[in-house]
């Protein structure tokens, strides 16, 4: 999560970031996975908790949920095809895409929408670092990539041919 929202900019073995975007790797998790959990976890940890409760019974569907994160935030049609198939009193989140016209429907249909912004959060990535630790959270990875072929890593993911994370390796 080094300078999320902002993009890191680089690829490297080294870099200087915040403290509140870093969290102790714990020794049970290997690299890939301390790699491929932060994004995906923090967003349905903070979507869920800051936007809407959710509780158990409960039902929620993930739009494009093959990917790791990114193919949330395209908008695309899923906010008024989310709209026909919400239960009433139900709630679409998502990180972008809900136009004006989104918002008018809802509003309209009295049902409510909420954005949300996944940001780092130290305290948030303990816990999670946590729950990684003792096998109750994994994220699953679809290829790992030696840090030689980033290029290759970014054409499996423009061309969407993964489902999960693509994760790329510093080690040998």
């Amino acid at each position: 999560m080094v300078n999320f929202p902002d993009y890191a900019a680089v690829y490297a073995e080294y870099v200087v970031a915040r403290p509140r975007h870093l969290a102790r790797k714990p020794a049970g998790i290997d690299h890939v996975q301390a790699a491929a959990l932060p994004m995906p976890a923090l967003t349905a940890l903070q979507a869920f908790s800051d936007i809407v409760e959710i509780s158990p019974g409960q039902r929620v569907l993930v739009h494009a949920a093959a990917g790791g994160v990114g193919p949330m935030g395209k908008g695309q049609d899923y906010p008024l095809r989310s709209l026909r198939v919400l239960r009433p009193g139900g709630t679409y989140i998502a990180g972008s895409g809900i136009s004006p016209e989104d918002r008018a429907a809802y509003d309209r249909a009295g049902m409510r929408y909420g954005l949300f912004s996944v940001e780092p959060d130290h305290a948030a990535l303990a816990e999670i670092a946590a729950l990684a630790a003792d096998g109750r959270l994994v994220a699953h990875v679809d290829r790992v990539f030696p840090l030689a072929d980033a290029a290759k890593a970014h054409a499996v993911m423009e061309g969407g041919d993964f489902i999960g994370k693509l994760v790329l390796s510093v080690a040998g």
